[in-house]
């Protein structure tokens, strides 16, 4: 009995045991909810703030793409409109309003009428004005010309003196460009693009061909080898005269480089400001003066030198020398005739 008893106790003694296990488990699954809780609240806030990150990134690439995409619209207006967005915008709205049919011409004869789609210019003896479709007045211009000539595009009309030196280049909402010429025109056009070319005259050449950009830049300038020769003719018999190119380095060669090839292939002189030099005495002058003595040079390679004669073999001389000085002077040709009274007077030509 005394076993059992024992072996009794000792069944009974584990039983507060079980119990404080139970308790700490309890304890512990507290603890682990509390921590579970605590990172599922922390999750939720890391969401929200990824979640607004996600969301400024978002607003950021929509900006970003419309911004671009207002670029290239621009873009493309920009290089589909003839004149660019700001004379398209300044013509479209100068076109705007309401005016009156009839209307009364200032002048007293009326020279031109040019029409396009919603609107008109009108010329007359002393003015060019421009009206919409309803009447209204748009731009006025009293030009004052003895002879007045207008010619328009879609977007553009210049307004030009024939025999005279002046003219000007209007949009719908007024004047974008003034013409003062030396020579005479003899007649003009002008593109949709805004480019615009004058046709002149003088006593030293027949017709010379002027074309400028929308922004009055000289972009190009023809003249033919009759105007050249037009331009020797107009000059005494006897009359001393140079065929000259501006000096054009090639590859990449410095000017003394230069010099030099066009030594070896056969010129023999230079004009070094309205001085006739030898080359090779001009190359020894830099080498003693060093580079410096470029600077403030202005050099021409001499062509030929002939005097002024209506003979064919003056003519077909003068036409060869000036062919050549427009390969050498990439397309520029010029004469300097030496008057008796001492002085000079140069002729540029360019093709």
């Amino acid at each position: 009995m005394a076993v059992y008893k024992k072996k009794h106790k000792k069944i009974f003694s584990s039983a507060p045991r079980a119990k404080k296990s139970v308790a700490k488990a309890k304890n512990e699954n507290k603890t682990d909810n509390k921590v579970k809780s605590r990172f599922l609240n922390d999750d939720k806030v890391l969401k929200i703030v990824k979640g607004r990150k996600l969301e400024q990134k978002r607003k950021t690439k929509i900006g970003i793409t419309l911004i671009g995409f207002v670029v290239v619209l621009i873009l493309i207006f920009e290089l589909s409109l003839p004149v660019g967005i700001n004379d398209s915008l300044e013509n479209f709205f100068s076109k705007m309003g309401a005016g009156s049919y009839p209307i009364d011409t200032y002048g007293t004869s009326l020279i031109d009428v040019k029409s396009a789609n919603n609107y008109c210019y009108v010329l007359t003896d002393s003015k060019m004005t421009a009206y919409n479709s309803s009447g209204k007045e748009l731009i006025s211009f009293a030009h004052g010309y003895e002879k007045p000539a207008m010619k328009k595009s879609a977007t553009r009309v210049i307004v030009f003196e024939q025999g005279g030196q002046n003219g000007a280049v209007f949009n719908l909402s007024g004047e974008k460009s003034k013409i003062k010429l030396e020579n005479e025109i003899i007649t003009a056009n002008i593109s949709r693009c805004g480019v615009y070319a004058i046709a002149t005259k003088s006593e030293q050449y027949s017709s010379a061909v002027s074309v400028y950009d929308i922004n009055d830049n000289l972009i190009y300038e023809w003249y033919s080898a009759e105007d050249i020769v037009n331009c020797m003719l107009t000059f005494p018999i006897g009359t001393k005269l140079t065929v000259m190119a501006p000096l054009v380095p090639r590859e990449d060669r410095t000017l003394t480089e230069q010099l030099d090839i066009d030594m070896k292939q056969g010129f023999a002189r230079v004009e070094v400001n309205r001085e006739i030099i030898r080359i090779e005495d001009y190359l020894i002058r830099i080498q003693k003066g060093g580079e410096d003595t470029l600077k403030h040079s202005n050099i021409h390679l001499l062509i030929d030198r002939l005097s002024v004669s209506s003979d064919q073999a003056t003519i077909s001389r003068l036409t060869d020398s000036a062919e050549t000085a427009m390969y050498e002077g990439d397309g520029t040709c010029m004469l300097r005739f030496y008057l008796p009274d001492g002085s000079t007077q140069l002729f540029t030509f360019s093709t």
